[in-house]
C-alpha cells in the first residue's frame, strides 16, 4: 500500500483533494481492500459453514443407513428362515395377526411351547425395547399393514406412495418428530419368497412392494457438534478479520502520514474557499471580486436573479460596462480614488441596466484584498438591490410632504381662524352683555332667558377657540426640552388651581416625583388639565381626593393621577382622548379638548397615556416619559 501511494499523483488544485486527490484515493483504496478482505472473510466462513453442514448431513446419513442395513439384514435372515420360533411370555405373546397360519404354535416333543415370530414382529420388538441403546428408531410400515399398529405416519404414507408408483427408490429426509429435529430415511420393502408365508393371504406376490423400512436418527448431538465448529470457525474467521483489520489500518496511518504534510495547508484553503462558497450560494446578494483595473475576476450566480447576466457573461468585463453612461463615469471616478487610497468603501448607490434594459438600483460595499508583497490585487464586495427601498422611500418622502403641508395648512387654518374669529365674538359678546345690562328689567322672563342663553354661549365658543388654538400649537409652539423636576410642575399645577382646590374643599395627596426631559409650561398644562378635571368631575356632595405618584417602569416614567370621582362609563372609554368628545355632557362645564391636549402633549414627549375608570367609582389616569432625553 505504501509503494501505492508514492507512485500516486499529486493535487492539481485545491478542488481535487476531494474528488481526485492522492488522500481520496488512499481512502478509496483502503475502503476496497477493507470491503474486499472482509468479502473474503465472509466468504470463507460461509464456505466453512456450509462444509460443516453438509459434513453433518452426510455422516448422519452414513449413521442412518448403516443403522437401516443392519435391520434389512436381521430382516432378510429372518424372512429366508421362515421366522423365529420363541417361549411364549407376557412381552411376547402369541401374535394374533399369524392366526391364520396353522404352525403358528409348537409343542416341542419336552413338552415346552413355542410360538412363531414373523420379522416384522421380531424388528418392532427389539426396536421398541433396545431402540434406546444407539437412539435411532426403526419401523416397518404398509399402506395395508398386517397389524394395524404398523400404520405409517404421514411422512411414511407420503414416502409408500411414492414407492409404489415407483417414483424413487429412496427418500431421506431431515424433518422434525415431536419438536425435535431427526434425519428419517425410508426404503421400500420388497415381497421375497419367505414373506407369502405369512402375508400370501392379502394378495402380495415376489416382487411387489408390500411396505417400506423406515429409520429416524435424531439429529440432536449431530447439530450439537455442529454449533460447536460453527463457533469456533466464525471466532477463529473474526480473529483473522480483526488481525487483518489492524494491518490494514496500520498501513493506511502509515500511508496518510504524507499525504497529511501534503494536504494540511490545501485544506486550510479548501476551507475557507468552502465557506465562502456556503455564503455566496445562499446570500441574496451579489458578491464579487475585481482586479485593480475593476475587471471582474468573480461574481456569484445571484446576478442572474438581479442583473439578468450569467456569471459567466459579466468574468472579463467591469461593473461599469452594465450602468447608464453618466453614472459609469462617477461610479469609475469613485472607484479610482478608494483604489488609490486602498480604503474600504460603503453604502454606494448606482444604477444598473439589466440585460433586458430595466434600471435597477444596486447599494454596493468592498474592502480592499492584498497579495504576498502587501500590494493590492483588487476588491471584494457585495452588491444589494435596494430597487423596491429607493422606490418605497420616494413614496414615502412624496407622502411625508403631502402630510407636512397638509399638517402646515391645517395648524395655519386653525391659528387663523381661532384668531380671526376672536375679534368678532369678543365684539358679539360685549354688545351682548351691553343688551343684558340696558334691558335688565326691561324684558320679560322669557326674553332674558334668552340674552342670558346668547351670553354663555358667546362665552363657550371664546373658551372653545382659545382652546383650539392651544391644541393646534402644542407640536408648534412648544417650548424646547429640559431637565425638569416634576415636583416643581405639579406645585405650578396646584397654585393654578388654587381657587379651584380651596372651592371643592379637594385633597391632593402627592409621592416623590422624579426628574425628566420635558417642556416644563406644557407638563404644567398637563397637570392642571388631569387635576383640574379630577375636581371638576367629583361626586355630588362629596370631597374630591386625589393622588399624584410616579414608578419606574420598561418604558420609562409612568405618572398617575388617580379621584375618587364620577368615573367614566366602559363605553366611553375610547372616547375620553378625542377633540369635542364630552363623555358627560352638558352637566359638566367645558369644551372637550382638555384631554386631547393632554394626549398631544404626552405624545410629543414619546410617551403615552391611557385612563382606567369605572362609572361611579373613579378614575386613573396614566401617562409614561420616557427616561432618557426625547429628540
Amino acid at each position: 500500500m505504501l509503494s501505492l501511494i508514492q507512485t500516486l499523483p499529486p493535487f492539481s488544485k485545491a478542488g481535487d483533494m476531494h474528488s481526485k486527490g492522492t488522500y481520496y484515493n488512499l481512502r478509496r483504496l483502503t475502503a476496497v481492500i477493507v470491503i474486499a478482505f472482509t468479502a473474503l472473510a465472509g466468504a470463507s466462513v460461509g464456505v466453512n459453514l456450509r462444509q460443516v453442514r453438509d459434513h453433518t448431513r452426510e455422516l448422519a446419513k452414513m449413521e442412518a443407513l448403516t443403522t437401516f442395513n443392519k435391520d434389512q439384514a436381521f430382516r432378510f435372515w429372518a424372512t429366508n428362515h421362515g421366522g423365529v420360533y420363541v417361549p411364549p411370555s407376557e412381552t411376547t405373546p402369541p401374535n394374533p395377526y399369524l392366526s391364520h397360519i396353522p404352525d403358528r404354535d409348537i409343542e416341542l416333543p419336552s413338552g415346552k411351547k413355542l410360538t412363531l415370530m414373523n420379522p416384522a414382529y421380531i424388528m418392532k420388538q427389539a426396536m421398541a425395547e433396545y431402540s434406546e441403546l444407539y437412539g435411532v428408531k426403526g419401523h416397518i410400515t404398509s399402506l395395508n399393514p398386517l397389524n394395524p399398529a404398523n400404520r405409517p405416519d404421514a411422512w411414511e404414507a407420503e414416502a409408500l406412495k411414492s414407492f409404489e408408483n415407483r417414483a424413487v427408490k429412496e427418500k431421506v429426509e431431515f424433518t422434525k418428530i415431536g419438536g425435535q429435529p431427526y434425519l428419517r430415511l425410508m426404503q421400500p420393502m420388497v415381497t421375497q419368497e419367505g414373506c407369502l408365508k405369512c402375508h400370501a393371504h392379502q394378495g402380495y406376490k415376489v416382487g411387489d412392494i408390500r411396505g417400506g423400512v423406515s429409520v429416524s436418527l435424531p439429529m440432536k448431538p449431530y447439530l450439537a457438534k455442529e454449533t460447536m465448529l460453527d463457533r469456533t470457525i466464525v471466532s477463529s474467521h473474526l480473529l483473522v478479520w480483526v488481525l487483518g483489520m489492524a494491518g490494514i489500518g496500520f498501513a493506511y496511518r502509515r500511508g496518510s502520514v504524507d499525504i497529511r504534510e501534503r494536504m494540511k495547508a490545501r485544506e486550510a484553503i479548501m476551507a475557507e474557499e468552502e465557506r465562502f462558497r456556503n455564503l455566496v450560494e445562499t446570500t441574496n446578494d451579489i458578491i464579487w471580486e475585481v482586479d485593480v483595473n475593476g475587471v471582474y475576476s468573480y461574481i456569484s450566480p445571484q446576478v442572474r436573479s438581479i442583473l439578468g447576466y450569467e456569471p459567466e457573461e459579466l468574468i472579463g468585463k467591469t461593473p461599469f460596462d452594465v450602468m447608464p453612461e453618466g453614472e459609469a463615469a462617477r461610479v469609475r471616478e469613485f472607484f479610482a480614488k478608494v483604489m488609490g487610497a486602498a480604503e474600504p468603501f460603503s453604502n454606494l448607490e448606482n444604477r444598473n441596466l439589466t440585460k433586458d434594459g430595466r434600471l435597477v438600483v444596486l447599494e454596493s460595499g468592498g474592502v480592499p484584498f492584498y497579495g504576498k508583497s502587501g500590494v493590492v490585487r483588487g476588491y471584494r464586495g457585495i452588491d444589494r438591490d435596494i430597487t423596491e427601498r429607493k422606490k418605497a422611500e420616494e413614496e414615502l418622502d412624496k407622502v411625508l410632504d403631502e402630510l407636512t403641508r397638509s399638517n402646515a395648512d391645517l395648524q395655519q387654518f386653525a391659528f387663523v381662524a381661532s384668531h380671526d374669529l376672536q375679534e368678532p365674538l369678543r365684539a358679539v359678546t360685549s354688545y351682548l352683555r351691553l343688551l343684558e345690562r340696558r334691558l335688565t328689567g326691561r324684558l320679560d322672563q322669557e326674553a332674558e332667558g334668552f340674552v342670558e342663553s346668547a351670553v354663555d354661549g358667546a362665552a363657550r365658543m371664546e373658551h372653545m377657540i382659545k382652546d383650539l388654538l392651544e391644541f393646534s400649537r402644542v407640536n408648534t409652539a412648544g417650548g424646547a426640552f429640559e431637565r425638569v423636576d416634576m415636583n416643581a410642575v405639579l406645585d405650578g399645577a396646584l397654585e393654578n388651581l388654587s381657587t379651584a382646590i380651596k372651592e371643592s374643599g379637594a385633597v391632593v395627596e402627592r409621592g416623590q416625583l422624579p426628574v425628566v426631559y420635558a417642556d416644563p409650561a406644557q407638563f404644567v398644562r398637563l397637570l392642571q388639565n388631569l387635576i383640574g378635571n379630577a375636581i371638576k368631575f367629583r361626586k355630588p356632595g362629596g370631597k374630591p381626593v386625589i393622588e399624584v405618584v410616579s414608578r419606574e417602569s420598561a418604558e420609562g416614567w409612568v405618572f398617575s393621577v388617580k379621584d375618587n370621582g364620577v368615573g367614566i362609563a366602559p363605553g366611553d372609554i375610547d372616547k375620553v382622548f378625542i377633540i369635542f368628545q364630552r363623555v358627560h355632557g352638558k352637566r359638566y362645564p367645558g369644551t372637550g379638548l382638555g384631554l386631547a391636549i393632554c394626549k398631544r402633549i404626552v405624545e410629543r414627549h414619546g410617551g403615552r397615556i391611557w385612563v382606567e375608570s369605572a362609572e361611579g367609582s373613579g378614575s386613573s389616569f396614566h401617562f409614561t416619559v420616557p427616561g432618557k432625553a426625547v429628540k
